[in-house]
């Protein structure tokens, strides 16, 4: 199962937009694109700078909420998801901690692990710091630098579900970009 991703473009005010970026394995600015120009929105009503009624033409937080919902009801998520991120960046665990706040909102049960205290049980299994099972694991963390972790070795013969999936770290590499630019130049 996959949640999101980021596309960064670049425009010059005439002419098509140009790719500058593919960020679908560890996509940030979403804290900041989803809750805080809610805020935004809505501090702005209550001053009467923009009238009653009005909304915002982003419904990423509602979209993150549905397809989180439904991969729940599907069973591509399970019981209880893992969301992680290095335990030092501020922005990675804001982020994490907001699309845990997203998974609450449909229902489920949601744990927090820093990258860093994942283990491994004698049976292969990926486990939080509490030696629970993780079953399902949003990472906020490269595929690549994954897989130089302890328990690197074990991603690919282990059952653990990963969102973002590892076809989205191929997407993100930045290697891609001139492959395409010499295919599609414009």
């Amino acid at each position: 199962p996959h949640l999101y991703g980021r596309m960064d473009l670049a425009y010059a005010g005439n002419g098509p937009a140009k790719l500058y970026e593919l960020n679908y394995d560890t996509p940030t600015s979403l804290y900041e694109s989803a809750y805080f120009q809610w805020l935004w929105l809505e501090q702005q009503i209550a001053a009467g700078a923009l009238p009653k009624g009005t909304d915002q033409y982003n419904l990423i937080q509602d979209l993150l909420c549905e397809t989180l919902g439904a991969l729940a009801v599907d069973g591509a998520i399970g019981a209880q998801m893992h969301f992680s991120a290095v335990r030092d960046s501020l922005e990675d665990r804001a982020t994490v901690r907001y699309l845990r706040d997203c998974a609450h909102q449909v229902g489920i049960s949601t744990e927090e692990v820093a990258i860093e205290d994942i283990g491994l049980s004698a049976e292969g299994w990926f486990t939080d710091e509490q030696d629970r099972v993780i079953h399902t694991l949003f990472k906020l963390y490269p595929l690549e630098f994954m897989m130089e972790e302890r328990f690197g070795p074990a991603l690919c013969a282990n059952r653990v579900r990963l969102i973002e999936p590892a076809w989205k770290s191929v997407l993100s590499n930045k290697g891609i970009l001139p492959l395409l630019w010499e295919r599609h130049q414009g």
